[in-house]
Order: structure tokens, then sequence, then C-alpha cells
């Protein structure tokens, strides 16, 4: 992951404190014995708060003027500490803790002044309408029979045409029997059938 993409607060990192300079003129000045007490101060703070095992890696002679200077202390079972390094872990730990209380309390109070810090013309977040449960029901039934039609038709706008005094199968023109004349010989056919059928019908009458 490049560096660049991480903050500064999620990358790990060690202190090196200018009185290590000041204090411990002989170790800043040898670069062996300088790098080998950067290298296991990195250790150390992997591990923490257990205590770090001495690598083997560590020359004799580097480890020799750290220790003799008292900037590290050896340990039984091949561990060491970092003069120092104890108390300024606890004291950044606590810091910490007192910060993060710090800003929940900021933000219980930001939470609890809220309704009184709002506009008296404030209108309150609508919320959803809720559809009543025989509302739903009747939403979703199916087997509900339809609505009668609307008032109206050919038969009361007078266009059906019997209500024209017109009989569409006695004049051989009603649908079905188009369709069957069609279906055997024509329409001519069709007319000459109705015109027998008329024919007998006017003699029947006389």
């Amino acid at each position: 992951m490049a560096l660049h993409l991480v903050s500064a607060e999620q990358r790990p990192f060690v202190r090196v404190y200018h009185d290590l300079e000041r204090e411990h003129e002989a170790v800043w000045a040898d670069d062996a014995a300088l790098a080998a007490y950067v290298r296991l101060l990195a250790l150390t703070d992997k591990v923490w708060p257990s205590l770090a095992e001495l690598p083997r890696s560590v020359r004799p002679r580097p480890l020799a003027k750290l220790t003799s200077a008292g900037v590290i202390r050896i340990l039984p079972g091949f561990r060491y500490e970092i003069a120092g390094y104890a108390e300024e872990r606890q004291a950044r730990s606590a810091s910490a803790t007192v910060a993060a209380r710090g800003r929940w309390a900021k933000v219980r109070n930001a939470e609890g002044d809220a309704p009184r810090t709002a506009p008296r013309n404030a209108k309150a977040m609508p919320t959803p309408v809720q559809s009543s449960p025989d509302q739903a029901k009747k939403k979703n039934d199916t087997t509900s029979p339809p609505p009668p039609p609307e008032a109206g038709g050919t038969r009361a706008n007078g266009g059906n045409p019997r209500a024209r005094g017109a009989n569409p199968r006695a004049a051989g023109s009603a649908p079905r029997q188009m369709r069957e004349a069609e279906k055997h010989g024509g329409l001519e056919r069709l007319g000459s059938i109705v015109a027998r059928l008329q024919g007998s019908g006017e003699g029947a009458d006389g």
C-alpha cells in the first residue's frame, strides 16, 4: 500500500527524541550503535506490551555500547527493554483515553442540545403514509368481481340496430350470418335465401 494513501494516524511509527543526541553523544555519533538502537526500538514497538526478544543479528560491539550507555537493558531469557519506553507508552495511552472521552462528551452534548437549538419554525420530517390492513387486503385481492360497466352503450344512445327498428337476422346482415355465407357460397347465395324468406313471409301475410 502506498504511504500517501494512508493517514499519519494509521501508519505505525517510532519516535527518536533529540534527547538521545544530547544525553548520549557516543551513541548518536556511532552509526552502527544508532542503527541498532532504531531497529531495537521498532521491534519493541511492534510487540508492546510484551517484551521483545533480542535479535541475533545485533552485533556485539554496538550492543555493548548501547548497554553501557544505559539506552537498553538486557533481561533474562534473551529479552531486552528500551530505557523509558514503557513510561512513554503509558503516558501516550492515558492521553489518548482522555482525548477519546472528550470527543464522546462533545458528541453527547451536541445530541442533547440538538432539539433545543433547532429553529422554532423548523418542520418535522414527514413520516411515510402507511395503508390500513383492510386497504392492503383490497389492493392485493384479485378474486373480487370487476366493477359494472358505465352507463351508456349502443342501446342507450340509439346506436343498436334493433333500437332503430331493424332486425339484422331478418335482413341477413348479422355478423354470424355474414361469416356463414362466406363459408358456404358467398353473400349472393345468402341474399337469395333472405329474399325467398321475405317473399314467403309477405305471401303468408296476404
